[in-house]
């Protein structure tokens, strides 16, 4: 869902723009991490923009262990595209599923 992002959100978070997309995964491990830390997790596609994201842990690896400090084990989703994004405001789809 896109809602509109409060003033205080930092830049890095929002980037150029003036919402957020929240997602309530449904990814057991990405589920339980947030369980576990007992708060929501900001995080993006393993992939840089204009690229296709990477589909597996020892792709997101090579892509990015020089850029991050961890990159957390597991499967990505069984999904074979992106999840849907609509509006929370107009209801209008963003991306379709």
């Amino acid at each position: 869902w896109l809602v509109p992002a409060k003033p205080d959100v930092p830049r890095w978070v929002r980037g150029k723009y003036s919402s957020l997309a929240l997602r309530v995964t449904a990814h057991a491990q990405a589920a339980a991490l947030c369980r576990a830390a007992d708060m929501a997790m900001i995080s993006t596609s393993a992939n840089k923009s204009g690229e296709r994201p990477a589909r597996r842990y020892r792709e997101a690896l090579r892509r990015f262990a020089h850029a991050v400090d961890f990159v957390l084990p597991g499967r990505t989703g069984r999904l074979p595209r992106p999840t849907m994004i609509s509006d929370a405001i107009t209801g209008k789809v963003i991306r379709p599923a």
